[in-house]
């Protein structure tokens, strides 16, 4: 399932002459990220400036990321990434990107921050239940008792 979660821009990046790259740092709200096995993609590139005329390189700094199961970044800047199964509300998971100039110096880091999304926030819970912040589904937390 798609999230369709929408990175916002937190910080532009100071303009510059044409020989440089900028990357603006961006984040995904708690409101608007995903919950937990949801599957977001989007598109960095809309996110960084480059040289006029030039090709720019997407690739991730790491291997994996804390807070999701799969982190993908394609040469071109599309990025997928899978939130894993656990929850801790209002944290903020951190991806870092590189972003180069083919066949030229310019590089630069990139951050996207995100936060997973409460499914339980502003819902009523009935008295004896709790909500799973991850499914937004109820369950009791009273003791199964058996009276004989």
């Amino acid at each position: 399932m798609g999230c369709g979660c929408k990175p916002v821009v937190i910080n532009t990046a100071p303009l510059c002459d044409k020989n440089c790259i900028r990357i603006s740092t961006t984040r995904i709200g708690c409101d608007d990220g995903p919950s937990c096995g949801e599957i977001v993609v989007t598109d960095l590139s809309e996110f960084v400036v480059g040289p006029p005329g030039s090709t720019l390189t997407y690739s991730l700094n790491k291997e994996t990321y804390e807070g999701f199961t799969s982190v993908t970044l394609t040469p071109t800047g599309d990025l997928t990434f899978e939130k894993d199964s656990q929850f801790v509300a209002n944290k903020e998971y951190v991806i870092s990107y590189k972003v180069k100039q083919d066949g030229g110096i310019l590089s630069d880091i990139g951050y996207i921050y995100i936060c997973a999304k409460d499914l339980c926030k502003g819902v009523f819970v009935p008295d004896g239940e709790t909500c799973d912040p991850c499914d937004g589904t109820f369950s009791s937390v009273l003791p199964n008792l058996i009276i004989g």
